[in-house]
């Protein structure tokens, strides 16, 4: 079915069937998840060629979602993710990972004191099929960029946002001291890969709401 409008290529609309014929001609739609049952039940997982925001104010865990998605992706799914780390660096987020599978203190790991379990639990994780970018001048245009020479990648995580753009497409350079601004449009994410993003700040949260929440669009 097309609509026509005069000084313009017709634009073709779609029926519902030829909606339900696609759903199922495709089958279930994988995905990288978060690991959590409740929110991979609530939430459905990360699904491919979607932005998944999670907005949370300061020191309340958000950064930790995003660890999660990418800590079941890479150890236990086995998958390449790309980590954008502008907030915290390498080390934390392997302190992070280690405390996570270990069940460690992670202000004892953050003194650098591992028990030998740890430490072993350290040696076994080498190969994991996750790269982190906690580079100066960490950008969207970069992160965007980098994305697509990895090969096998199956979920990039961006940890922090300090705004969305409003442009048609991503912003070029963050000020200094700014983490990187959302991706959007065609100078944003491309392909199936499903990238999860955090964003800190109070200011865009309403009062009294503490703990994390998913937020979900198309790229």
């Amino acid at each position: 079915m097309h609509a026509h409008n005069q000084g313009s290529a017709p634009r073709r609309l779609a029926t519902l069937g030829d909606a339900i014929g696609a759903v199922l001609a495709s089958g279930p739609a994988g995905g990288p998840t978060f690991g959590l049952p409740g929110l991979d039940a609530a939430t459905g997982g990360l699904q491919p060629g979607r932005l998944t925001l999670v907005a949370a104010a300061p020191n309340v865990g958000g950064s930790l979602l995003g660890l999660a998605a990418a800590r079941q992706t890479a150890l236990v799914d086995n998958h390449r993710v790309l980590y954008a780390a502008s907030g915290p660096n390498q080390a934390d987020i392997m302190r992070r990972i280690i405390s996570a599978e270990t069940g460690g203190d992670y202000p004892r790991l953050k003194q650098g004191r591992l028990t030998e379990h740890e430490q072993q639990v350290a040696q076994e994780l080498v190969q994991a099929p996750l790269l982190i970018d906690d580079g100066s001048e960490l950008t969207a245009e970069a992160i965007a960029e980098t994305a697509p020479y990895v090969q096998g990648l199956a979920l990039v995580v961006v940890d922090r946002l300090q705004a969305c753009g409003r442009g048609p497409t991503a912003p070029g350079t963050a000020p200094r001291g700014r983490a990187p601004t959302a991706p959007r449009g065609p100078g944003g994410w491309a392909g199936p890969v499903p990238c999860a993003c955090h964003r800190c700040g109070s200011d865009r949260l309403s009062a009294g709401r503490r703990s994390p929440r998913g937020r979900r669009g198309r790229t």
